[in-house]
Order: structure tokens, then C-alpha cells, then sequence
């Protein structure tokens, strides 16, 4: 399962460099509104489901997660954010380096 978030995490990427969730009202990002609906709804459910993780599935979820571009986070709603991180950085502090430099 952790693998799956680490794929997502870099489809996540690839959106964000192709900017293909920007806010441009073409036509062709138009047909993106469907994708964008499903990665939102996504995300705000990994973060609920993230609470319940425990190490390395734990951590995948929230990498993936930070890789969401900030429109997509804006609408999961920032706010969804500050528990699963909290969780993590309590749990691992400053120890997991690649986290930390997300």
C-alpha cells in the first residue's frame, strides 16, 4: 500500500510541473475538472484514513500528500493537514530527513 502513495505522490509531481490543475480556464484544462474533484476527494480521505497508520505507510501517505499542489490542497482544506503532521512529527521528530525536507 505504501508504494501505491509513493506512485500517486509522483503523479502528484508530474501535475504540478505540467501545471495541469492550474487555474487557466482553456478548454483542455476544463476537462481536467473531473480529475481534479477525484484527486481532491483522494487526498481529504488519505489524510482522515493517514490517522490510523502506523511507520513507513504512515509516512508514504503524508509525503504523498505534501506533493499535493496547492490548489488540490486548497480544496481537500488546508486544515485536514495539521493532525497526520502533527502525528508524524512527534512520532519522528527530525529524524526522517527526507520528510523534513519537504
Amino acid at each position: 500500500m505504501s508504494g501505491f502513495y509513493r506512485l500517486f505522490a509522483t503523479c502528484l509531481r508530474g501535475a504540478e510541473k505540467t501545471k495541469y490543475f492550474s487555474d487557466d480556464d482553456s478548454d483542455d484544462k476544463k476537462s481536467s475538472s473531473s480529475s481534479f474533484r477525484s484527486f481532491s476527494s483522494f487526498v481529504r480521505d488519505s489524510l482522515r484514513r493517514c490517522r490510523s497508520f502506523e511507520d513507513e505507510l504512515l509516512l508514504s501517505c503524508l509525503t504523498m500528500c505534501l506533493e499535493v499542489p496547492p490548489s488540490l490542497a486548497r480544496e481537500a482544506g488546508m486544515s485536514a493537514y495539521a493532525p497526520p503532521l502533527e502525528r508524524v512529527f512527534r512520532r519522528y521528530g527530525g529524524r526522517n530527513l527526507p520528510l523534513v525536507n519537504r
